[in-house]
């Protein structure tokens, strides 16, 4: 028999307990040399589940809802994505680290001198942070953009990007 753990949920009331945070981040370093920039603004909403791991951390998963801009060369496309991250938070300040993945559409699957091989992509991000006060945190993220292979042409990027998290 599989056990698994017990699992609170949470019952959300007010719009300010179901909002996490926005989130705003931009690149400062691409993979192989690569000219290509990608700004976005995230909306992560608090999914019903999440648990305390001891009294200083916690375990949370969030629906994120994001619009950005991969830009690269004399080209750029608008990203729009929807998915799922799980973080370990502490409950007010200090280290927080985070995992997401998402769907994304492009409007352009050409940015600059790369053929991401199509409009569908997938976005993978992991995040490591510091929670500075309790309405701001700051991280750094390493962020992975690829179509997963559903297509031939598949040459993937990789951007290292500055965050920051404002909290209501």
């Amino acid at each position: 028999m599989l056990c698994l753990p017990q699992v609170a949920r949470a019952e959300h009331t007010t719009s300010q307990e179901l909002f996490s945070h926005l989130a705003v981040s931009g690149t400062i370093q691409a993979s192989r040399g690569n000219n290509v920039r990608y700004r976005e603004a995230v909306a992560a909403l608090r999914l019903p589940w999440h648990r305390a791991l001891n009294p200083h951390w916690q375990l949370e998963t969030l629906g994120l809802i994001g619009v950005g801009r991969l830009s690269g060369g004399n080209d750029t496309s608008r990203v729009y994505s929807l998915g799922l991250q799980v973080s370990i938070e502490p409950h007010h300040y200090g280290l927080y680290l985070s995992g997401a993945s998402r769907v994304a559409r492009l409007d352009d699957g050409i940015i600059g001198r790369i053929n991401l091989g199509g409009r569908l992509q997938f976005l993978s991000f992991a995040e490591a942070g510091w929670r500075l006060v309790p309405h701001l945190s700051a991280g750094v993220r390493i962020l992975h953009i690829s179509n997963g292979g559903i297509t031939d042409i598949n040459p993937g990027i990789n951007l290292i990007s500055v965050v920051i998290n404002i909290h209501p």
